[in-house]
C-alpha cells in the first residue's frame, strides 16, 4: 500500500494512533473476538 502512496491513519478500523495501540485492539481481536469462532471450527472438525 505504502509505494503506492495509501496508508492507514489512526482511527481507520482497527488501528490506532501509536503502534501500541493497534497491536492492542488485534490482541483483544484474537483473544475475544474470535472465541465463538474458534468454538464453531472445533464443533465442525469433530462433526456436531
Amino acid at each position: 500500500m505504502y509505494r503506492n502512496g495509501q496508508q492507514f491513519y489512526g482511527g481507520d478500523g482497527l488501528v490506532k494512533k501509536g503502534v501500541e495501540n493497534t497491536i492492542r485492539n488485534i490482541s483483544r481481536l484474537g483473544r475475544i473476538g474470535m472465541k465463538e469462532t474458534d468454538k464453531e471450527i472445533i464443533s465442525m472438525m469433530i462433526g456436531r
